[in-house]
């Protein structure tokens, strides 16, 4: 019951993330910045493209940061620093992760010790990940929010 409760929080958070994504990457459209390279429906799609999904979503989200954050400045929003963070999102969510998602039989005690050393790990980074992300999102949401809405044609 407690892990089919877990899947189903966890696919909802997915779901409501990927919604975001898709729709601030449309502000973005909304309020006509210009020098996009992906469409909201590539903003989300990358998630499920093998390969792609290590490094695309990063790229993507890299450009969502970047035009909400400087959309006044024309294209020269492409050439500004990301913050840490986004790094730091990033490298713990994909390591985490694979750490985590490890296949993994059960013959032997150093096996079970083995798994151990691995969720300590994991666990840990993708808290980390979790809190990075809450913060990249709270920080676009504001500024769509505030300073993307005069630009829209909403």
């Amino acid at each position: 019951m407690m892990n089919s409760l877990w899947v189903y929080t966890y696919i909802a958070f997915v779901i409501a993330y990927l919604m975001w994504v898709n729709r601030v990457y449309k502000n973005l459209i909304a309020a006509t910045v210009s020098g996009l390279r992906h469409t909201p429906a590539w903003a989300v799609g990358w998630y499920f493209i093998p390969v792609a999904n290590l490094f695309k979503p990063y790229i993507v989200m890299k450009e969502i940061y970047l035009a909400s954050l400087n959309a006044k400045e024309s294209k020269s929003w492409k050439d500004k620093a990301v913050p840490k963070t986004l790094g730091i999102w990033w490298f713990m969510f994909v390591v985490g992760n694979l750490l985590a998602g490890r296949p993994f039989s059960f013959n032997t005690i150093s096996d079970f010790k083995a798994d151990a050393v691995l969720i300590i790990i994991s666990e840990p980074m993708l808290i980390i990940s979790g809190i990075c992300l809450i913060l990249i999102m709270n920080r676009i949401t504001k500024v769509q929010d505030n300073d993307l809405l005069d630009r829209m044609n909403v």
